[in-house]
């Protein structure tokens, strides 16, 4: 259910500049990923060994922001990421090895398709907001 969804959002972490990017890239037909800077004119074939895609996952969180996996969402008091494992979308809690499906456990309601999980909040990600994971 989760991820399946007709348009494939996503967003993109840069390796090289450590820029999260939510637009100005682009998948192509045959599995490129392509950058375009609109402001110079430039459209650029890119190597998925620099930049990490985050996918949506089909949900939005409590406040009505968009969920994608690398997310670190709070969930009754305790941190979890969103994850990709073994074809579902888990939550991994942070330091521990307890995970959660959201689907199956937390309170959401489906609306044309997407969830709206009303007890998950994203308070970062995995890339800009390292000190959340201590």
């Amino acid at each position: 259910d989760l991820m399946k969804t007709n348009n494939l959002n996503f967003r993109v972490w840069s390796k090289e500049d450590n820029t999260m990017y939510d637009a100005d890239f682009l998948i192509t037909n045959n599995g490129l990923l392509r950058k375009s800077d609109f402001e110079k004119s430039i459209i650029q074939i890119c190597s998925f060994d620099d930049y990490e895609l985050n996918v949506w996952i089909g949900g939005y969180d409590r406040n009505g922001k968009q969920i994608f996996i690398g997310d670190i969402v709070e969930y009754m008091q305790e941190k979890y990421i969103v994850s990709y494992h073994q074809f579902q979308i888990i939550l991994n809690q942070v330091n521990k090895s307890n995970y959660i499906s959201p689907h199956d456990t937390l309170d959401a309601r489906k609306e044309y398709g997407v969830y709206h999980f009303k007890n998950i909040e994203v308070i970062g990600n995995i890339y800009e907001n390292k000190d959340l994971l201590k």
